[in-house]
């Protein structure tokens, strides 16, 4: 287990945060701040509980700093960001691929989506590990989980 997941597995006890996602860390100076982006209603005691977990993360000398942010995508941003991903790992796949190709829905805890192709596709997409790693990319990016077909 990464260190991020370790993280995100600590992060995840807590109820309004049991399907966030570490978004971003930065640094500047000794000051370490991990954003992080979950799918439901926060409070103040949500968020100090997040600093007191980042501050097992940090290097001894530096402080911790979390900010959390609640965000819920809509399906087109999750259509976007398959095709985005697509282009950029898999283009020769994305190149078979019209507007319209790709189809969302999101859920309370994730969504699913549907990408049209032939039959030969399909089995490009599916055995080729494409929809795998699609489903990976959504599930490092967007809380809760995702599966496609």
């Amino acid at each position: 287990m990464t260190r991020s997941e370790e993280f995100l597995q600590d992060i995840r006890t807590r109820e309004a945060l049991s399907r966030a996602v570490l978004n971003r860390i930065t640094v500047e100076g000794l000051l370490v701040t991990f954003r992080i982006v979950t799918d439901k209603t926060y409070r103040a005691e949500d968020v100090a509980f997040a600093c007191e977990v980042a501050a097992r993360y940090v290097p001894e000398g530096y402080r911790a700093n979390a900010t959390v942010f609640k965000s819920v995508p809509s399906p087109e941003v999750i259509v976007v960001a398959i095709e985005r991903f697509l282009m950029r790992r898999f283009p020769a796949a994305a190149a078979f691929l019209a507007e319209g190709d790709i189809a969302a829905e999101t859920f309370e805890g994730g969504g699913r989506f549907t990408i049209a192709v032939d039959t030969a596709e399909r089995v490009r997409f599916s055995q080729g590990g494409i929809l795998d790693a699609i489903v990976r990319e959504l599930n490092l990016r967007f809380c809760g989980n995702y599966y496609g077909e």
